[in-house]
């Protein structure tokens, strides 16, 4: 998807290819355009990451927002098939965030997971949970300080997950990254922090999404 715009709202269903492999050549790339016009609000809440065996994996993606929009994104990855005994079998898999306001970079984020370099299973990487999420909540309207009480207290109730909240340094949002233990509970703590997002930034609760 590429220059994808928000005129004045839009939630980003979940995207058909997040479980992939490399059938015809050792790297796959998703790289994702959004532009958020003034008054304008993005939520994108794609399907979890699901690397394959060997699977070699970029995804980038580059947001531009002008200073009254406002946007959530989160992003979720499983360690593998789990149940299919890959867990962290993949190559590598590289997810990279860069959001500008007015032109301006407010915000440049990147995850690098390669086990062949180091271990991701290992206590101060992904330890046992593997399973990982990422969520910003951005606003230069919103009180980052309660935005972020919120979203730690949703995570904090989230059996088998472990995370937090904190404001950005530029005063645009807020980040959360979390560990769970296994799928069902890394769903649950994406859906908990995006509605305790939602509900800060829009008054809203979060819809229940098909997965």
């Amino acid at each position: 998807m590429d220059d994808f715009y928000a005129a004045r709202s839009g939630l980003i269903p979940p995207l058909p290819w997040s479980t992939f492999s490399p059938p015809f050549s050792a790297l796959s790339v998703q790289e994702t355009r959004i532009s958020v016009a003034r008054n304008g609000f993005l939520e994108s809440v794609p399907d979890m990451i699901i690397p394959h065996a060997g699977a070699c994996h970029h995804q980038i993606t580059r947001l531009a927002m002008e200073r009254d929009a406002g946007a959530i994104l989160l992003d979720s990855m499983a360690p593998g098939r789990a149940a299919r005994g890959e867990r962290h079998d993949y190559a590598l898999v590289l997810l990279r965030l860069v959001v500008t306001c007015e032109g301006r970079d407010i915000l440049i984020d990147g995850a690098r997971f390669c086990p062949a370099e180091a271990d991701p299973a290992l206590a101060g990487a992904l330890g046992e949970e593997g399973y990982v999420g990422t969520m910003f909540a951005l606003s230069a309207q919103v009180d980052s300080m309660a935005l972020a009480a919120d979203i730690a207290a949703a995570l904090d109730g989230t059996e088998g997950v472990f995370g937090g909240a904190a404001p950005l340094t530029w005063g645009h949002g807020v980040v959360a990254r979390f560990l769970a233990a296994d799928a069902p509970a890394l769903r649950l703590a994406s859906h908990r922090a995006w509605d305790a997002s939602r509900r800060r930034m829009r008054g809203r609760p979060a819809p229940i999404l098909r997965k």
